[in-house]
């Protein structure tokens, strides 16, 4: 999530939602608001990280959002992108 400047705020994770989703002793609305599934402080990189800071952000959480040095967002790498990389590496 950004905000109107385009800064990172938070993240809201996949499992995170659907744990919230799916717990019984919560009734769910259409309207409902996220806010409090949001992750205000997820680990962040930028383009210079090297890959063994980003395995560490792999550990914790599933993506790693890419931010500038202004900490607006420039993209998101994921598991999956990371593996997609190592293989095009060994081919």
């Amino acid at each position: 999530m950004v905000g109107e400047d385009g800064r990172l705020v938070g993240i809201v994770r996949e499992i995170d939602l659907l744990d919230h989703l799916l717990r019984d002793d919560h009734a769910h609305e259409q309207g409902e608001a996220i806010e409090p599934i949001i992750n205000r402080h997820p680990m962040t990189a930028t383009t210079g990280t090297p890959l063994g800071k980003l395995v560490q952000i792999f550990k914790e959480q599933d993506a790693a959002v890419i931010v500038d040095d202004q900490h607006h967002v420039t993209g998101i790498l994921t598991k999956i992108d990371m593996l997609d990389f190592l293989a095009s590496q060994t081919g």
